[in-house]
């Protein structure tokens, strides 16, 4: 089996647009779309960006849109290094498995799924942001 695609670039990278392309064909695939989760990564592990994950990507996002969205999370918190997207289709089910296995764990459900999330990303095509 062949390993998933690592697709990397910087916020201001020229050759970004072509690179966000790339990964949007690979987790878009024949529909045009894909649903996907954002992973923050820094001095203070795994965080899941919310707000962003569970969407839908479609093939023609434009990367100015997606770096608007990653640029003050890079910028405004020195403690983050890199950011990742990657295709997640079933984000309500995760949500809802981390906040059960959070009734018996001291992590929040957030850092539970963060975490997990961490662990999966290499068996997953995915891209990473940094500054």
């Amino acid at each position: 089996m062949p390993a998933p695609q690592v697709f990397r670039c910087t916020l201001d990278d020229p050759q970004a647009e072509a690179t966000f392309r790339r990964f949007t064909a690979a987790i878009c695939g024949e529909t045009g779309h894909g649903r996907h989760a954002v992973l923050t990564y820094g001095a203070d592990g795994p965080r899941c960006l919310l707000q962003n994950s569970g969407r839908c990507l479609d093939a023609g996002t434009p990367w100015r849109m997606t770096r608007e969205v990653l640029f003050p999370v890079l910028m405004f918190d020195d403690g983050i290094e890199w950011v990742a997207m990657f295709p997640m289709d079933d984000w309500q089910m995760r949500c809802d498995a981390a906040l059960q296995a959070s009734f018996n764990d001291t992590r929040s459900w957030s850092r539970l799924l963060a975490d997990e999330l961490l662990a999966e990303l290499p068996t997953v095509p995915h891209l990473i942001v940094s500054r």
